[in-house]
């Protein structure tokens, strides 16, 4: 299997890896940004309790993304937007599976405290 060769960029005299994938974040920092993506997610969904639309998965996923880069971590938008996007389709699912089983959307209370 092929290596693939890192590439570099540098802003403000820090470096950065331009070609980072998802895989080679910490844990910590995978679970703060699915934390802060459900977060959004649940505040999006809880005033009409359907399921979001592909323009608000948009606006999600750039709040998401800026939070992220205020934070100080650096990784492709295409990364997070690939993963956050496929746990969007899965809480979407959940939601719309919920609401044909007749129960009331919960929210999860794990992820509230993982947020700040």
């Amino acid at each position: 299997m092929a290596r693939r060769k890192k590439r570099i960029r540098i802003v403000n005299g820090r470096s950065y890896q331009v070609n980072k994938k998802w895989s080679e974040l910490s844990q910590v920092q995978k679970r703060w940004i699915l934390a802060d993506a459900k977060y959004h997610y649940d505040k999006l969904t809880a005033d009409t309790s359907q399921p979001i639309t592909n323009r608000e998965k948009r606006k999600l996923l750039h709040k998401v993304f800026q939070r992220i880069r205020n934070k100080g971590i650096w990784i492709p938008f295409s990364e997070v937007g690939r993963v956050v996007s496929s746990r969007i389709r899965k809480w979407n699912r959940r939601m719309t599976a919920r609401q044909s089983a007749g129960l009331s959307s919960t929210t999860d209370s794990s992820t509230k405290s993982t947020i700040e």
